[in-house]
């Protein structure tokens, strides 16, 4: 991945996150903690990368191709262990 194209992508994150602020301080307050959290982990997994010698593309797929450690909340929802509450659970 090239800085032009990396540039792209601060821009459309920029765009996109500022859409979830709105009147509601305790709201924006919560998501200015995950727009921080988000460009820190950037932050990190560029600076990980590069003390790997990871392109920027292999660091996209190494991210996009690891497992999910955990099964979506509808799966929980529609399969709960024995003796749960799926609303609990």
């Amino acid at each position: 991945m090239k800085q032009q194209q990396l540039d792209k992508f601060r821009v459309w994150f920029d765009d996109y996150v500022a859409g979830f602020y709105g009147d509601d301080e305790f709201v924006n307050v919560n998501i200015k903690l995950k727009e921080d959290h988000s460009r820190r982990t950037c932050k990190e997994m560029l600076y990980l990368a590069e003390q790997l010698n990871l392109s920027a593309n292999q660091r996209l797929i190494q991210n996009l191709q690891r497992p999910q450690k955990h099964e979506p909340f509808s799966a929980r929802i529609k399969n709960p262990p024995p003796g749960k509450n799926p609303r609990w659970h």
